[in-house]
């Protein structure tokens, strides 16, 4: 069930037309917040599939030994967008490195705006 007490989200769609409410899907998560931690709403009645349990360190290892296959979501379109407003932007902080690959976001119209005191490159996303 969605949940319409709250704005964040508008007009959700899927395969172009707008979801119904009694419409289910599957929510990838970590278990941590499929738990509720951060106070992250668990979607009800959550029910667990079954998948192999995968560590952190060792689809990393994998990664940086060359042992992942291709990306599978590389080619997939936007998965989501912004409610367009015209003239607003938001800040998203990421690590330096980013910058190499803001050409993701042509769609966002992203720019730079330098790095923070922690160290964080602020790219701007204009909405």
């Amino acid at each position: 069930m969605i949940d319409t007490s709250h704005s964040r989200l508008r007009d959700l769609a899927f395969q172009g037309r707008p979801v119904d409410p009694d419409e289910q899907f599957v929510v990838a998560s970590n278990s941590y917040r499929a738990n509720g931690g951060g106070n992250f709403p668990v979607p009800d009645p959550a029910r667990l599939i079954p998948v192999p349990p995968l560590s952190l360190q060792g689809i990393l290892r994998d990664y940086l030994a060359g042992r992942l296959g291709p990306d599978p979501l590389e080619n997939t379109a936007q998965s989501f967008s912004f409610v367009p407003q015209a003239g607003r932007s938001v800040i998203l902080k990421t690590g330096p490195r980013a910058a190499n690959y803001l050409h993701e976001l042509d769609h966002f119209a992203a720019t730079t705006d330098g790095q923070d005191a922690r160290g964080f490159l602020r790219v701007r996303l204009s909405l």
